[in-house]
C-alpha cells in the first residue's frame, strides 16, 4: 500500500509544503547564477525514469555555459570536486546538494520521486545487466540509499545493483532511514563517506547481496568438455560462460570429468570427490562434474559414451532448481535433443517456460557425411536427420557461427527468425603475433629460426584432413629449410604421429596441443599456418582458429572447399589463399610460392588482424550472445 498509494501522496503534500521555500531559491540564485556565468539558470539533462521513459531532469546549473560532457568510463557523470569546467556558484550549489532543488517539479509532474534509485543517463541504458534493469521498476528519487550512505564514492556496477535491490524492497521504515541519513549526509561532510565498521550499513547491505544472488537470472549450460580440458576451441566455451557471470547471470554447468588432453594423473586427480563441484567467477558460476570414462577412439565407442553422458546429464539437469532457461553446444550431437527434453521437464516443473538456446558449432550428420564416415540415405544419417530435426524444432533460439550455417538451417526448413549468426572468436589483446627473437617455442622445440615453417593446431579427425599435410610434407622432402610443425590431439592423433615415425617423415614435427595461453606463440611460429579439411566438409563451416592466425598476422593457407565463407573472409580480409582440398600437390606448390618468397626478401602481408578487429573480437561476439539470451528472457 505505501510503495503504491501513499509514497505518491507523501511526495506531493512535501512538495507542496516546501514549494514555496523552492521558489524563494529560484529569486535568490537565479541573478547570481547568471551574473556569475551568463546563461541560463537551470540545465535540462535527458534522464531515464520508470521502466525506461526518458524525462528532462532539472537542476541549477552549476557548469559553464558550452562545457564539454564529461563522462567516467563506466558511462556516468563525472563528478570531481576540481572540475574546472564549474563555475563559482557552481561549485558551492553542488557541495552542498542546492543544485538538485528544482528536481521538486520533477516530483510534482509525476517523473520522480524524494526517495528512490536516481536517474541515469540515457546513453548508459545499454550497458545495464538484466539485474539491475530492475531499478527501472520505480520512479527515480532525488535522494537514495548510494546517495545517503555512500554520495560519489561507488562504482556504477555496484550502486546499480543496489538500487535494483532497493526497488524490490521499498517499504517507509527504508524511505525514512534513507531520508534522515541523506540530512546528515548533506550537513556533516565526513559522513559522506563510507566507514569500514559502519554497523548501520552493514546489515542492509548483506541483504542486498541476498537480493542479488535470488533475483539473477540463472542459466543451466550442459558441455562436453571443459576446463582444464584442451581443445583448440575451448576458449570459446570459457569466454561464452564468464560472459554470462560477468553481465549478471548465474550459471550451473554440468560437464563429464575431465579427460581430452589431460595425463593419466589429471584424470585421475578430478575423479576425486573434491574436485566433483568447483565455484567460480566470483562464484557467479558453480561448476558439477560427474564420473565419465576417458574419449575412446572409434565411432561406434564414442556414440556409446555420448549415449551415457547423455543419461547422466538429463538425471543431473532436471533436478536444478530455479533455472531461467538452458543452453548447450553441439558436441556431442545427442546433446542438444537432452537440452532439449531438460528444457520441457523443467518448465512442467515449474509451471512456466524455460527456453532452451542451441550453439550450433558443428551440423550432425552433414559433418559425417563430409568426413566420409557415412552417406545420405544411410540408417545413421536418417537417426541423425530425425536427431537434428527436433533439436532444431525444440530450440527457441539457434546460434549458428556463420552465414552458410544458417541457409543449411534455412533449406532445411528452420524459420529464419530462430536463428542468430554469431561468429566465433578471438581477443586481439591476449592473441596477437609475437616476434620470433622473443617466441620462446623457437628454443623449447629447437627450432632454427631461419627455416621457413609452416604450423597447423587443432584437431587431428577424419574430417580435417591431416593426410593432405602429411603428403604435402613429403613431397617438399627436399627442401631442406621447410619444416611442418603440427600440433594437435583427437582421434586421429596417435595413428598420425605413429605414421610419421614409421615412414621416417623428418620434416614434420607432432605435439599436442598447447595451453591456450600460448596459442600467440603457435601462430607466430609459423611463416604459413594451415587450415585443412576433406572435401565437401568446408562448405557449411568456417573455423574459429582461424581468427586466432589473423590476429597473429600469419598468412593462411586453407586446403578448403572453394566457394566456402572462409575463402570468401580470407579475399576480403588480404589474409592468405584457398587451395583444394585433399590435392596435397597444389597445397605442396602454394607453400613453396610463400617459401620463394621469403628466399628473395618478399613477405606476404596479412590484413587479418585489422578485419579481425572490426568483426570477430571477443568483446563483439560475446555481447551478441548476451544481447541473444537478454531478448529471449524479456
Amino acid at each position: 500500500m505505501y510503495k503504491y498509494f501513499f509514497k505518491r501522496l507523501f511526495d506531493i503534500l512535501f512538495c507542496l509544503i516546501i514549494l514555496p521555500v523552492l521558489l524563494l531559491f529560484i529569486i535568490l540564485l537565479s541573478p547570481i547564477i547568471f551574473i556569475d556565468d551568463p546563461g541560463p539558470v537551470f540545465y535540462v539533462s535527458k534522464r531515464v525514469g520508470k521502466n525506461g521513459k526518458i524525462f528532462g531532469m532539472l537542476k541549477f546549473r552549476s557548469m559553464k555555459v558550452n562545457s564539454p560532457n564529461l563522462l567516467n568510463k563506466d558511462g556516468s557523470t563525472y563528478n570531481s570536486p576540481t572540475d574546472k569546467r564549474q563555475t563559482r556558484v557552481g561549485k558551492v550549489l553542488r557541495m552542498l546538494s542546492i543544485d538538485e532543488l528544482p528536481q521538486f517539479l520533477n516530483v510534482l509532474a509525476g517523473q520522480m520521486t524524494l526517495i528512490g534509485p536516481r536517474p541515469v543517463l540515457d546513453s548508459q541504458l545499454d550497458s545495464f545487466n538484466e539485474i539491475e534493469r530492475e531499478k527501472l521498476k520505480v520512479l527515480p528519487g532525488i535522494t537514495g540509499y548510494c546517495q545517503a550512505y555512500h554520495r560519489n564514492q561507488l562504482p556504477s556496477h555496484s550502486e546499480r545493483m543496489i538500487d535494483a535491490w532497493y526497488a524490490n524492497n521499498v517499504s517507509f521504515k527504508l524511505d525514512v532511514k534513507i531520508l534522515f541519513k541523506t540530512v546528515l549526509t548533506v550537513l556533516k561532510p565526513s559522513a559522506v563517506y563510507r566507514k569500514e565498521n559502519d554497523d548501520e550499513v552493514k546489515p542492509i547491505e548483506e541483504k542486498i547481496m541476498e537480493f542479488n544472488r535470488k533475483i539473477a537470472k540463472h542459466i543451466l549450460v550442459l558441455n562436453g568438455y571443459y576446463a582444464p580440458e584442451v581443445a583448440a576451441s575451448m576458449y570459446l566455451e570459457e569466454d561464452i560462460v564468464k560472459g554470462f557471470c560477468s553481465a549478471g547471470f548465474k550459471v550451473s554447468m554440468l560437464v563429464p570429468t575431465p579427460s581430452r588432453g589431460l595425463t593419466d594423473e589429471q584424470i585421475k586427480l578430478y575423479r576425486k570427490k573434491e574436485h566433483r563441484e568447483e565455484f567460480l567467477y566470483n562464484d557467479d558460476l558453480r561448476l558439477q562434474r560427474y564420473k565419465l570414462y576417458k574419449e575412446p577412439s572409434g565411432t561406434l565407442k564414442r556414440f556409446i559414451r555420448y549415449f551415457i553422458q547423455n543419461k547422466r546429464q538429463y538425471k543431473r539437469g532436471v533436478r536444478v532448481k530455479d533455472a531461467d532457461y538452458v543452453f548447450c553446444g553441439s558436441t556431442p550431437p545427442t546433446q542438444g535433443l537432452t537440452c532439449a527434453k531438460i528444457a520441457k521437464k523443467l518448465s512442467k516443473k515449474y509451471k512456466r517456460k524455460v527456453p532452451f538456446i542451441y550453439n550450433l558449432q558443428d551440423i550432425f550428420p552433414d559433418s559425417l557425411v563430409n568426413a566420409g564416415l557415412t552417406k545420405k540415405g544411410s540408417l545413421i544419417w536418417k537417426i541423425g536427420r530425425k536427431i537434428e530435426n527436433k533439436t532444431y524444432a525444440a530450440a527457441d533460439k539457434i546460434i549458428v557461427i556463420s552465414e552458410s550455417f544458417k541457409n543449411n538451417l534455412l533449406e532445411k526448413g528452420v524459420p529464419e527468425e530462430k536463428i542468430e549468426v554469431v561468429y566465433n572468436w578471438v581477443d586481439p589483446e591476449k592473441v596477437k603475433k609475437v616476434e620470433k627473437e622473443d617466441n620462446k617455442l623457437f628454443d623449447e622445440m629447437s627450432l632454427n629460426k631461419k627455416d621457413f615453417h609452416v604450423v597447423y593446431a587443432g584437431n587431428f579427425g577424419v574430417s580435417q584432413g591431416i593426410e593432405t599435410i602429411i603428403q604435402a610434407a613429403k613431397l617438399l622432402k627436399d627442401e631442406n629449410q621447410i619444416k611442418f610443425v603440427l600440433f594437435g590431439g583427437g582421434a586421429e592423433y596417435e595413428r598420425i604421429k605413429a605414421q610419421v615415425e614409421d615412414e621416417k617423415i623428418g620434416n614434420v614435427l607432432i605435439n599436442r596441443l598447447l595451453p591456450e595461453e600460448r596459442i600467440s606463440e603457435v601462430y607466430s611460429l609459423g611463416d604459413v599456418s594451415l587450415i585443412t579439411c576433406k572435401k565437401g566438409a568446408g562448405s557449411s563451416a568456417m573455423p574459429s582458429k582461424t581468427w586466432s592466425i589473423m590476429a597473429c598476422e600469419s598468412p593462411i593457407i586453407a586446403a578448403f572447399d572453394k566457394g566456402s565463407e572462409l575463402e570468401a573472409v580470407l579475399n576480403k580480409a588480404h589474409a592468405g589463399v584457398c587451395v583444394e582440398p585433399e590435392n596435397p600437390k597444389e597445397l605442396a606448390q602454394k607453400i613453396k610460392d610463400f617459401y620463394e618468397l621469403k628466399k628473395i626478401g618478399t613477405h606476404y602481408v596479412s590484413g587479418g588482424r585489422e578485419f579481425v578487429n572490426k568483426n570477430a573480437s571477443a568483446k563483439t561476439c560475446v555481447s551478441k550472445y548476451i544481447q541473444t539470451l537478454t531478448d529471449i528472457i524479456k
